[in-house]
């Protein structure tokens, strides 16, 4: 039996009688938005509801891009309303369909740095038997 290296600290540790064992991440996500891309918000959607908001606080910062991840079950994002801080909306051509576990292109924001007040989704299930999705928001200064 092969063990991982993570198997094998794990294994030193509890022989060693530790509490605690860090194994640092080389990335906190498994997709594109890692580096250089905060997490603004993240929603589980609902299949009986068409209509989905993340809100976004001023504190989060300025962004120049966006980025959206599902992960969980399919999801066919239709519509994105993108409201900045100063009330004025952006609305980017993003129809998608999103397999279990895909993300969006780059999209960049008009204007340059700006704050995100919040996103609003329209989308559809094409598998509703498949559960729920999750869509987690990602922002670029």
């Amino acid at each position: 039996m092969k063990l991982t290296p993570c198997a094998l600290a794990l294994g030193l540790a509890v022989a060693a009688n530790a509490c605690v064992i860090h194994v640092p991440a080389k990335h906190a996500y498994g997709h594109e938005f890692r580096d250089g891309w905060v997490l603004l918000g993240k929603q589980e959607v609902g299949f009986q509801v068409d209509h989905d908001v993340i809100r976004v606080t001023a504190s989060e910062g300025r962004f120049r891009a966006i980025g959206l991840h599902v992960s969980g079950a399919p999801l066919e994002l239709l519509d994105m309303t993108v409201t900045f801080g100063d009330g004025e909306v952006f609305q980017p051509k993003v129809r998608h369909d999103f397999r279990q576990g895909s993300t969006t292109r780059r999209i960049d924001l008009p204007g340059g740095q700006r704050v995100i007040k919040q996103v609003d989704f329209t989308y559809r299930s094409p598998n509703p038997e498949k559960g729920r999705a999750n869509i987690e928001l990602f922002g670029q200064a």
